[in-house]
């Protein structure tokens, strides 16, 4: 009798394994096409060489960033991919857990996609896909690549998304350059950035440090609790930069939201892998 349940549930975990491991085989395949479809009007060979001219005209903060980074005598980035390492947590008093992910980016059209898997306990997997497409935003999270917990889109996620794209910027920064761009200059450590993609416009601050480095992106997000959406402070804190391919970008950040009742910071990512104008997945 023992065996025989031993054998039962033996055969029950194996076969939820191969469920789960064929689910998330399927959502993989989704990105995977929905990252081709990002990079299918990407040209990477008509990128034009940044000059130190393309700066004339920014806020002088920006223009000293932009040659911190490196890019004059650069490529410009048209497309970018990256694999992330961190942490990521849904409430305050929630602990962190780990995940890993993988993030591709588009400039000329912009827009990414980012697909990630946290680890919430033994064998227990949470897959989420965050993506930017013409203009629109769209978070889909599953439980085990298969139980649908959010597909969430909107005006608001459209807003948020674009804010993200923009807060990124640091990891390609040819793209402070693009035409949907526009600068306003604050004063010698800050510059307020406006993007529009489409029929929606959304605007933020860069803060930039001593040595021209970006060291925070600040902005009024959306943020959504239960059926409802708050504009809310939001920023991005930037850290440990490093150069790929001659070119300067932060290699970990911080995101928080700043409540009314405290800040609350909800991911934590490192960069372990970086490539620009290679517009394949991985």
């Amino acid at each position: 009798m023992i065996k025989n349940i031993f054998f039962i549930i033996l055969i029950i975990t194996v076969s939820l394994g191969a469920v789960m491991g064929f689910a998330r085989f399927l959502f993989f395949m989704k990105v995977k096409s929905e990252v081709r479809e990002l990079f299918r009007e990407v040209r990477v060979s008509e990128a034009k060489v940044i000059e130190e001219t393309d700066l004339d005209g920014l806020p002088e903060p920006v223009q000293r960033y932009l040659r911190f980074t490196g890019i004059i005598g650069k490529k410009e980035i048209r497309c970018a991919r990256f694999r992330q390492q961190g942490h990521f947590r849904t409430d305050v008093k929630q602990e962190w857990f780990p995940l890993d992910a993988a993030q591709y980016v588009a400039t000329e059209m912009p827009g990414f996609i980012w697909f990630a898997h946290m680890h919430m306990a033994p064998l227990v997997t949470v897959s989420a896909r965050d993506r930017l497409s013409e203009g629109r935003g769209n978070m889909l999270v599953k439980l085990l690549s298969l139980v649908r917990l959010a597909d969430a889109a909107g005006k608001e996620i459209d807003q948020g998304t674009l804010l993200r794209y923009l807060g990124e910027m640091v990891w390609y920064p040819t793209a402070f350059l693009n035409r949907n761009i526009r600068w306003e200059p604050v004063d010698s450590r800050s510059a307020r950035v406006i993007f529009t993609d489409g029929n929606m416009t959304v605007s933020g601050l860069f803060i930039f440090g001593d040595g021209g480095e970006v060291t925070s992106f600040k902005a009024r997000r959306y943020m959504s609790s239960g059926n409802a959406s708050t504009l809310e402070d939001w920023s991005a804190e930037i850290h440990d930069y490093r150069e790929v391919d001659g070119i300067r970008i932060p290699r970990s950040a911080e995101v928080i939201w700043h409540l009314e009742a405290g800040d609350f910071s909800y991911a934590r990512l490192e960069i372990s892998d970086a490539r620009f104008n290679v517009p394949e997945p991985y």
